[in-house]
Parts: C-alpha cells; structure tokens; sequence
C-alpha cells in the first residue's frame, strides 16, 4: 500500500544512510522498524495488563483468603 507520511529530514536521512549501509529499500527498512517499534508498544502493554482474579467456583478469592491460603501452606 502507498501513503504519504511527512517525517522530519534529519530521521529521513539516518533512515536512508542505514538503509544504503544494509544495502536494503528504504520502503523494507521502513516497515521493519515500524514493525519492531509496534512490537514494543504491544509488549509494553501486554505487560502492564493486570492478572486475571483467582476463583474458587464462582467466587473471586480476595486478598485476604490467598494469604491466607498462603500462610496455612507455610505451617
């Protein structure tokens, strides 16, 4: 797909003399790093997400029930 996307000179130019290093398209370059910081963003997010609740049937354990739980398994 073709789109037009104004990026600031100085990125344009270390994006093209990387892409000339690597003797590769600026275009594969470009997706590659999109790619990648898309990625990090996804992974970032991933890992901020909460966990999901303990549940003993239906019912969600609460703070106090799982260290209690905890404590009775250290005795």
């Amino acid at each position: 797909m073709k789109t037009t996307v104004e990026l600031p000179d100085d990125l344009v130019r270390r994006v093209k003399v990387r892409a000339a290093e690597d003797n590769r398209k600026l275009k594969e370059l470009l997706a590659e790093l999109i790619e990648r910081g898309l990625a990090s963003i996804d992974g970032a997010r991933r890992a901020r997400r909460l966990p999901k609740p303990l549940r003993v049937g239906d019912a969600p354990l609460g703070i106090d029930e799982i260290e209690s739980a905890i404590a009775e398994g250290r005795d």
